[in-house]
């Protein structure tokens, strides 16, 4: 009798050690954001005393092996659904493939539309502001919210207008379906080196004309030699040229509607004009 219990305990000491290893399901979560969200994290356990884990997803991503049971996974952009899979091994063998299927959504991100470099004005004037978006996800509309809002003259979207009168930081969260991303925009407001508020120091007094059928700007009484420039309300340079007589003329054909100073530079002194296209 005895020799049989001792029997029957090899056997099943050796029935148990022999076996391959069994995975459970993987646990993770079935849906996450993308690239830049934070890494998502999935493991797995095993019985019979797995030694080596075995980790692949479809397609590829940016995976972090955290110990041989647990992964952190950074799902690539516009890439949506994803395949991972996990095998374990012993000394008696491999166990079958474990999968798990996961939707990555799109994190969007922004880009800032012209320069954040804007010029004083004086009285000052209302600075649009614009912002693109990067990334979609399966027709979930875009959600704003800006920071300060005491400034903005317009509602939260991707297109803003704000009253600015110092360089300011805003923060910009937006969020678009189950993902958010949030940033910082700096729109710096400059002095403009060169730039005067008036043309008082300015011994002639310039005339101001525009053709809205050609649109074709004039400018009379400008100094021989001067040195002319025009920039758009975002900072941006639209026009230079030297003056090669007292009528500078300009097609503004390419400009779009907004706020415009014309920065005229002479032996005599510096000079401004203010220009509004419809």
């Amino acid at each position: 009798m005895k020799k049989i219990s001792f029997l029957f305990f090899i056997l099943c000491h050796i029935f148990f050690y022999s076996q391959t290893p069994v995975l459970n399901p993987i646990v993770g979560p079935s849906s996450v954001c993308a690239y830049p969200s934070s890494s998502s994290v999935f493991s797995v356990t095993a019985t019979n005393s797995p030694s080596t884990f075995s980790w692949s997803v479809i397609p590829m991503a940016n995976v972090t092996i955290m110990n041989p049971q647990l992964i952190k996974i950074d799902f690539n952009p516009s890439t949506q659904i994803y395949t991972i899979m996990c095998s374990a091994s012993n000394s008696q063998g491999s166990s079958a493939i474990e999968s798990k299927t996961v939707i990555a959504f799109d994190t969007p991100t922004f880009s800032l539309v012209g320069s954040n470099q804007l010029c004083k004005t004086l009285p000052s004037t209302p600075t649009q502001i614009n912002i693109v978006v990067a990334n979609s996800n399966w027709g979930f509309v875009p959600q704003y919210t800006w920071s300060p809002s005491n400034v903005l003259l317009t509602s939260s979207s991707s297109n803003v207008v704000a009253n600015l009168t110092t360089t300011t930081v805003f923060t910009i969260n937006i969020s678009m379906g189950p993902c958010s991303y949030s940033n910082s925009l700096t729109m710096f407001l400059n002095d403009c080196t060169g730039i005067q508020n008036n043309q008082d120091e300015m011994k002639t007094n310039f005339e101001l004309l525009f053709n809205s059928s050609s649109q074709e700007l004039k400018v009379k009484n400008v100094q021989e030699k001067s040195y002319v420039r025009i920039i758009d309300m975002y900072g941006n340079l639209m026009f230079s040229n030297i003056a090669e007589n007292s009528v500078l003329e300009v097609n503004t054909l390419s400009f779009k509607a907004g706020y415009y100073l014309i920065e005229i530079k002479s032996r005599d002194g510096n000079g401004i004009l203010k220009f509004i296209k419809d």
